[in-house]
């Protein structure tokens, strides 16, 4: 007989209305796996104010080789919420995977994982609908140029087997760099080589699933992806998305962590020349598009912005400091035509 498998499913909870998650806990209970199978699913509620147990009751009964718990908890943003249930899990099963409360998943998407993991990855993710990508959002990315038209990556670096690609860790991590790859709800992991990896706490509204999912690649010694579309994204409570209005003082505190983030990934390895280039490029562009930001904010609520300005201390100290003279500079490059308001890279 083959030997049992126990998968850890992480569901952060933090939602306004009832119902949102029964959907993706159905989604479990329908996933097709082998009988030597078994499915913990771990619901994180982050002092939410609705509880998850009626979700539960309206998901109905879970099979007999999954079970539910409700891990709770003082509200400290996704990234805690997640590492508590990676805390509850890591010790008792092979295989951690996320999902979060207002996604689901396809009926097989355990079971690719398992093809893709079987292939000697320590890390799967696969693609994803959403509202703004109804066809699929890893198509629109650099990383899907390079798989299915020969591009940078190459034979050598990625191989194409069972319907899912697999490439080194490292490579891997250099395509992260370049751009946001894997939504957390397509996330699935090997605890043997990657279960003592936890979410940055400290960058609460953004960037933490970006930094995470890096970690991830720097320490996988291969990685499988898979462009099937395994994940529907869902519309419940999104902070990253409700913050996206530019020159609102939410828009600016998802910059700032965003900041954050990028200033930890550039830590994360010894990068070779082009991606430590294009890491110090994005730096520098969003040091200047906050130090602006938080100029701004003192002009029209006139009054300092302590509270921005401490959360830049604690993400860049540098920015913190000399925020008036990134403020110019951002203008400066934009009256020349070298700096946009577009999204940097990092971002969704």
């Amino acid at each position: 007989m083959p030997e049992p498998l126990r998968i850890a499913v992480v569901i952060p909870y933090y939602q306004e209305q009832r119902g949102v998650l029964a959907r993706g806990l159905v989604s479990i209970f329908a996933q097709v796996v082998a009988p030597s199978v078994r499915i913990d699913v771990f619901v994180v509620d982050d002092a939410s104010p609705v509880d998850p147990a009626g979700d539960i009751v309206d998901a109905g009964a879970a099979p007999a080789h999954v079970t539910v718990r409700i891990l709770r908890r003082p509200n400290g943003g996704p990234g805690a919420a997640r590492n508590t249930g990676l805390d509850a899990a890591t010790a008792d099963h092979e295989v951690v995977a996320f999902l979060d409360s207002d996604d689901v998943w396809r009926s097989d998407h355990l079971a690719r994982a398992q093809i893709g993991l079987k292939t000697g990855a320590d890390l799967y993710f696969c693609d994803f609908t959403s509202p703004d990508h109804r066809d699929g959002y890893l198509q629109s990315t650099k990383l899907y140029a390079d798989l299915t038209r020969g591009g940078e990556a190459g034979s050598t670096a990625v191989s194409h087997g069972a319907d899912v690609w697999s490439c080194e860790g490292a490579r891997l991590a250099e395509w992260t760099i370049r751009e946001y790859l894997a939504q957390t709800s397509t996330i699935v992991y090997s605890v043997a080589r990657l279960g003592h990896i936890r979410f940055s706490e400290h960058l609460r509204l953004a960037g933490e699933d970006h930094l995470f999912f890096l970690d991830l690649a720097v320490g996988a010694t291969r990685a499988s992806l898979s462009l099937e579309r395994e994940v529907e994204r869902g519309a419940g409570i999104n902070v990253y998305d409700s913050a996206r209005t530019w020159g609102d003082p939410r828009d600016l505190r998802r910059r700032i962590y965003n900041l954050g983030a990028l200033r930890l990934m550039s830590t994360r390895a010894a990068w070779n020349g082009a991606t430590r280039q294009l890491l110090d490029d994005r730096l520098a562009q969003s040091r200047r598009v906050v130090s602006f930001l938080l100029v701004r904010q003192m002009f029209t609520f006139r009054s300092v912005p302590l509270a921005a300005l401490r959360m830049a201390w604690s993400c860049d100290r540098r920015t913190a400091l000399l925020f008036p003279f990134g403020a110019a500079a951002f203008l400066a490059t934009k009256l020349v035509g070298r700096a946009g308001l577009n999204e940097s890279e990092i971002e969704k």
